[in-house]
Parts: structure tokens; C-alpha cells; sequence
């Protein structure tokens, strides 16, 4: 039995039908068009990984570990590391 298109789809993160939360984070996205204008979160994280597919935007990480930050419910700020840090953006809970 050969493999359809549909079975050999990978995400690490972000799949079909995700709904994102009240700022869009964590939609379900395959291009930018797909993340809503009417939401924060405008920019799909296919523009920096070919393995994640979910809406994003731009963040501050908060001072402390307590999950608070710009992301809004069920999300959280991550942030680059290193000499190539690339500043921080919203990922999805389910992301972890």
C-alpha cells in the first residue's frame, strides 16, 4: 500500500484544525494569508521552519517564569539563543 500525500504531511508543531488562541496564536497555518488580520498574531511560522505550521508574532519574554507574557492564554515567548539569536516570538503550549 503506498503512502497518500496526506500521510507523509510532518509538523512538530501546529496541525490542521488548530484554532489558536484569542490572539491567533497557534493556528493552524501554511502560509502568511492563512493567519488572520483581525488577530495579533499575523505571521506563519513557515517563514523560519519547513516542520512547523502555526500562526505567530513578535514578543517579550517576561521578567520571571510564571507564564505570563504578550502571547496570551495557552502560549508562551521563546526566544532565540546563541550568536544567531533571532529575537522572540509565540509558540503554542502544545509546542513543549
Amino acid at each position: 500500500m503506498a503512502v497518500g500525500k496526506d500521510m507523509a504531511f510532518f509538523s512538530v508543531c501546529g496541525h490542521p484544525g488548530d484554532t489558536g488562541n484569542s490572539l491567533g496564536v497557534g493556528k493552524y497555518c501554511m502560509k502568511i494569508a492563512d493567519c488572520s488580520a483581525n488577530s495579533k498574531a499575523t505571521l506563519c511560522s513557515t517563514l523560519g521552519s519547513d516542520s512547523a505550521f502555526f500562526c505567530t508574532m513578535p514578543c517579550t519574554p517576561p521578567a520571571n517564569d510564571l507564564g505570563n507574557s504578550d502571547c496570551g492564554e495557552n502560549a508562551f515567548c521563546q526566544c532565540g539563543s546563541g550568536s544567531s539569536q533571532s529575537g522572540c516570538g509565540c509558540y503554542p503550549n502544545s509546542c513543549k
